[in-house]
């Protein structure tokens, strides 16, 4: 391959717009082209303008393109349940992937994608910004190298408040399995909050290149809105290492707290939180390291664009890496049975971000609080 990488975009509205915008934008030293656009359902956009200024062409679909066409990167940004046959058929037609989180719905799933790479000799990144970001990264090294001695307790929390209508927006929002049967399992924890959980996981593995499993799961499930899954969740993870993992996350709160995390070590606490992009590990004996910002999304790109210029493999998160992820998911599955839904005299509905309608949960704020807090499921406060 030539340092010139041939680009092909799949979903350019939504999420797929952070792509186009790093690319047209801020990826100015990179020799690329993008060389098509896969969108069935155009929407007039900043993105589209661009791609459309710049004569890209556009496809229906992705066996169009590859029909007569070639690329060196597939960048994909298309709901979850897609995922799969996407990630497999640009893989099948010779390009190396970055697909946007979460990996999947199911661990098979994951599975199926692993022997398609395997198959075919690509890369396939996953853009969970998070596992990109050099900060996260030096500090994975120095637990690896047992700066902080041993992992105590890892623990995240983050309240996205969202309105009515970004349930009913997105018709699989929500949703267990589409309408043909293939798994989304979206919720808070394998969609907007993602992040944070695949993170601890990541943090935790013994290696640069590795994840630490789940092993168990204690959780307490809440559902506010008209959706199958959950949008409010407390939950205890027991890993193969032994350190317990605390993710706290909702939707149905007046509160924003942008993605945050403290993570106890034996020789001290590191704590992050995406409203000052800071993160600053404080040891017991009053010194502190920082480590600086994680927030970036565009790291991803840069790293999976040095990889096919530079010849320097930046690829830390891979589908190997999301396993322990879509196995939290899985397991968080298990308890759909005893999710608590709110009776309208729990909720209320205020005037969100935009002065859009949204339910809140009385009191479900404070209870959250407290559990990242104490790192107790709320049955245990």
């Amino acid at each position: 391959m030539s340092n010139s990488v041939s680009i092909l975009l799949v979903g350019v509205g939504g999420y797929g717009h952070v792509y186009v915008d790093a690319l047209v934008e801020t990826c100015g030293d990179y020799d690329f082209k993008i060389v098509g656009a896969v969108e069935p359902f155009p929407k007039p956009s900043k993105s589209l303008d661009y791609l459309k200024e710049r004569n890209v062409p556009f496809f229906a679909d992705m066996d169009e393109f590859y029909k007569d066409n070639s690329a060196d990167l597939c960048i994909i940004s298309s709901p979850i349940h897609f995922h799969k046959e996407q990630v497999k058929t640009a893989l099948a037609n010779g390009s190396n992937v970055l697909c946007e989180k979460p990996t999947a719905g199911c661990v098979d799933d994951v599975k199926e994608m692993i022997d398609a790479k395997n198959k075919a000799g690509k890369f396939v990144a996953i853009g969970f910004q998070l596992s990109f970001a050099d900060s996260i990264l030096a500090l994975k090294k120095d637990i690896i190298d047992g700066v902080w001695g041993k992992p105590k307790l890892f623990k995240s929390i983050t309240f996205f408040p969202r309105p009515l209508e970004y349930f009913k927006a997105r018709g699989w929002a929500g949703k267990k399995f589409s309408p043909d049967g293939k798994y989304i399992m979206d919720s808070i924890a394998n969609n907007a909050a993602a992040h944070t959980l695949h993170n601890m996981f990541f943090v935790l593995g013994s290696e640069i290149s590795k994840a630490e499993f789940p092993t168990s799961c204690e959780a307490e499930l809440y559902r506010a809105n008209d959706i199958e899954t959950f949008d409010a969740i407390v939950a205890r993870f027991e890993t193969e290492c032994g350190v317990p993992v605390v993710y706290c996350a909702a939707h149905p709160i007046e509160s924003v707290i942008n993605p945050s995390f403290e993570f106890e070590f034996e020789n001290g606490v590191v704590k992050y939180s995406m409203d000052t992009d800071n993160m600053v590990g404080y040891f017991n004996d009053g010194t502190e390291k920082v480590y600086g910002k994680a927030g970036d999304h565009k790291s991803k790109i840069y790293k999976v664009l040095d990889t096919l210029t530079k010849n320097e493999d930046k690829i830390t998160c891979t589908l190997e890496t999301t396993l322990p992820h879509v196995t939290a998911i899985e397991m968080l599955g298990k308890h759909f049975d005893d999710i608590k839904t709110f009776s309208d005299s729990e909720t209320e509905i205020i005037k969100m971000k935009g002065e859009k309608d949204g339910l809140i949960v009385k009191g479900l704020e404070e209870t959250i609080r407290k559990c990242f807090e104490s790192g107790k499921l709320p049955k245990e406060l």
